[in-house]
């Protein structure tokens, strides 16, 4: 069997599932279809969302000048989705934590 087990797993207080968050440290480029996101990282949110009955998947890149959101659904019976979302990293986290929260409470607080 292979391992199913997502860089973040947030629960609801009941504990159920409420957010699967993987991280990619791969630059995305625009010259590869989909902004660069492969088949294969987007299957494996998929899974994610399958495994763990998740309604929010969220594949976290570094960003990109090319980067732009995108929302995708598992399957036109389900309502669970997976989101391509970026963050920066090109700034000083040790001067500037206060954006980099921010950044990521944006990504979370978009969540279902």
């Amino acid at each position: 069997m292979f391992r199913l087990k997502p860089d973040l797993l947030i629960m609801a207080p009941g504990r159920s599932p409420q957010l699967v968050l993987d991280t990619k440290w791969k630059r995305l480029t625009e010259a590869k279809s989909h902004q660069g996101v492969s088949g294969g990282d987007l299957y494996q949110l998929f899974a994610y969302a399958k495994r763990y009955d998740s309604p929010d998947n969220v594949l976290l890149y570094p960003k990109v000048p090319t980067g732009s959101r995108k929302t995708y659904f598992v399957d036109d019976e389900s309502e669970k989705r997976v989101r391509i979302e970026f963050v920066d990293v090109s700034r000083d986290i040790q001067t500037n934590k206060v954006e980099l929260i921010k950044n990521l409470s944006n990504i979370l607080v978009n969540s279902v």
